[in-house]
């Protein structure tokens, strides 16, 4: 016997959050997908990491709605700090799809990091989307170390670990069920 999900109410955060590489912004992706199958609207901006011949070289932002995507940022392996070099007309870009970005039925947020919980920067357009709760479901990437902050910002958000790729479909699906 499988076990449903309870419905989740409208505003319903999920804020999505584990090691890097291990799968967040492919879950979102995967929900995303099965959103659109189901005739949602889905909106906000995913940050793939852009591998050339096997090696990362950078991220790029994929905005949901439209299917557009610009890189992002240059990858600068490590002694390098920081690790992620920002494309400032890039970030402005993502910025701006975020402005129109809700109402929505799913919004994706991928991912917030230092600039905008720290510092007051980057996608904060995407924080007011997050604030309105003008969503039926909203995902958003925080990395482990700024939980505390985004805990305090989103009480009411549910934090989910992801710890394998693997779950990505299962906690996509899952979602969707209990916010139809």
């Amino acid at each position: 016997m499988q076990m449903q999900s309870p419905p989740l109410h409208p505003g319903s955060l999920m804020i999505i959050t584990g090691w890097r590489g291990i799968g967040k912004t492919s879950l979102c992706r995967v929900a995303a997908d099965l959103a659109r199958d189901a005739g949602w609207t889905v909106r906000g901006v995913c940050s793939p990491t852009r591998f050339e011949n096997g090696r990362k070289q950078g991220k790029d932002a994929l905005d949901l709605s439209t299917q557009q995507q610009r890189p992002l940022a240059a990858y600068a392996p490590p002694p390098a700090d920081p690790e992620w070099i920002l494309d400032p007309e890039a970030l402005a870009w993502g910025d701006a799809a975020f402005r129109s970005a809700v109402p929505a039925d799913l919004l994706v947020v991928d991912e917030l990091g230092p600039y905008e919980l720290e510092h007051g920067q980057g996608w904060l357009s995407a924080l007011r989307a997050l604030d309105s709760a003008q969503y039926r479901l909203a995902l958003a990437v925080v990395r482990p170390e700024l939980i505390p902050i985004a805990r305090q910002r989103w009480p009411h958000g549910e934090i989910i670990t992801l710890w394998s790729a693997a779950q990505a479909p299962g906690l996509a699906a899952a979602w969707l069920a209990a916010a139809a």
